[in-house]
């Protein structure tokens, strides 16, 4: 029996992940800033624990990890899926905007993750594995602050994954892509709070690689093909060790 910490476990992935993990007999720390909506949704059940969590809130990470490790004595999965969608245009999005987006999106799984990790050490076995999107390997035009969330959530995580092998735990990040949940309405979006002109009727057609490395066109990696017929880099390694490594 494993011992489950979800982040974001109201709706979407993480509701559907702490569903999976009470179906397969395992021990579920669900947390979400609504309690009664996180109850109503996987009702009353004795290896459940609901536990209120905001990841931007300190205090409430702490006791959230406090209260399921008195009660369950470890945490051997931890899901970090908190998060929202800042969409928009870079230009039209205010830093204001851009730092909530990292305090939820990055710096809270930070937050999450370094008040579990050292039950995790304690026992020597655990695996963190944190959401991050099939935009947090190619980039989406009017998701550039999103994406950079993503990115950066993907790289922590597989550095983090070599650290922590010595500790017999492992870091895993998840790519998804589309699925049918509620993550595009108003409660998990936020829209671009600045308007310029220019970006008025720019066509926002997705250019992004259907899959990781090719573009949409099939004509080789590291380039998108756009709408003019030009190829345009959007990754290019340099130096020897980036080429030996094969860095895409």
């Amino acid at each position: 029996m494993k011992t489950w910490f979800i982040t974001g476990a109201t709706r979407g992935l993480g509701l559907a992940t702490a569903r999976a993990a009470l179906a397969a007999g395992d021990q579920v720390s669900a947390t979400g800033r609504d309690t009664n909506r996180l109850r109503d949704a996987l009702g009353d059940h004795p290896r459940l624990m609901v536990l209120a969590l905001d990841v931007t809130v300190d205090a409430e990470i702490n006791a959230a990890v406090t209260a399921a490790t008195d009660r369950f004595g470890r945490v051997d999965v931890l899901v970090n899926n908190a998060g929202y969608g800042q969409l928009g245009a870079f230009e039209e999005t205010s830093q204001d905007a851009i730092e909530r987006q990292f305090e939820t999106n990055v710096f809270g799984v930070f937050r999450v993750t370094r008040a579990v990790l050292p039950i995790m050490r304690a026992h020597r076995s655990g695996h963190v594995i944190t959401i991050s999107s099939m935009v947090g390997l190619v980039g989406v035009d009017g998701g550039s602050v999103y994406c950079a969330s993503k990115f950066a959530v993907a790289g922590w995580s597989e550095a983090l994954s070599v650290e922590l092998a010595r500790f017999g735990i492992h870091a895993t990040s998840v790519h998804p892509g589309y699925f049918r949940t509620d993550f595009l309405d108003r409660s998990s979006r936020r829209l671009a709070d600045l308007s310029i002109d220019d970006y008025r009727g720019h066509d926002r057609t997705c250019h992004a690689p259907t899959r990781f490395g090719q573009s949409k066109s099939g004509r080789g990696p590291g380039c998108l093909w756009q709408g003019d017929g030009r190829a345009r880099a959007f990754r290019r390694p340099t130096g020897a060790l980036c080429r030996r490594q094969r860095c895409s």
